[in-house]
């Protein structure tokens, strides 16, 4: 029984032959950038740079 996989793997092919490797667990990764949106779901970010979006656009349109 291989350790590591759960329900996904990634395939790669290699000069000796095929290596399957586990899919990383998003939930398990870490991040460089999980440290800057600690406590915020992946939700919450894109909600907060639409919004920042959307408010930099106005400004455009007023100039």
């Amino acid at each position: 029984m291989p350790i590591g996989f759960k329900d996904r793997a990634i395939v790669v092919e290699s000069g000796e032959g095929i290596l399957l490797k586990p899919f990383p667990d998003i939930s398990e990764e870490k991040g460089s950038l999980r440290a800057i949106f600690k406590g915020m779901t992946a939700k919450e970010v894109i909600e907060k740079a639409r919004g920042e979006d959307i408010r930099k656009e106005k400004v455009l349109e007023l100039r």
